[in-house]
């Protein structure tokens, strides 16, 4: 006589959709066959659980969730992150010219340079 648990588990083998599992509750299936059903079922589920481990880890440490939306936003709908740089040294007004005088130096030169390959 089979135990209840045995007729459900068969009948769930029967009825389920999930890809290698009805094969597990097939009667007059090959020994090796069904040895070869449980080990990649078995693979399966434990890669699986290994991969979910790892994202509940990293969910714990940082309790963030990034998920893509598949809506389509406008740009100006979306808003501006404000990023503030407040720096301890004062601004120079000296060193900025200077900067950008040499800047644009740099930039005349290389575009003379490519004006005389062409």
């Amino acid at each position: 006589m089979e135990s209840r648990f045995k007729k459900s588990f068969k009948k769930y083998c029967e009825c389920t959709s999930i890809h290698g599992v009805q094969y597990l509750g097939e009667q007059g299936l090959p020994l090796k066959e069904r040895a070869c059903w449980i080990f990649t079922l078995s693979i399966t589920f434990l890669i699986n659980a290994y991969l979910i481990g790892n994202e509940l880890l990293k969910w714990k440490n940082s309790q963030v969730i990034i998920s893509n939306n598949h809506t389509f936003t406008p740009n100006w709908e979306i808003p501006f992150p404000v990023v503030t740089i407040c720096s301890e040294n004062k601004y120079n007004n000296n060193l900025s010219s200077i900067f950008t005088k040499s800047r644009r130096e740099v930039d005349s030169d290389r575009d003379l340079q490519h004006h005389e390959k062409i």
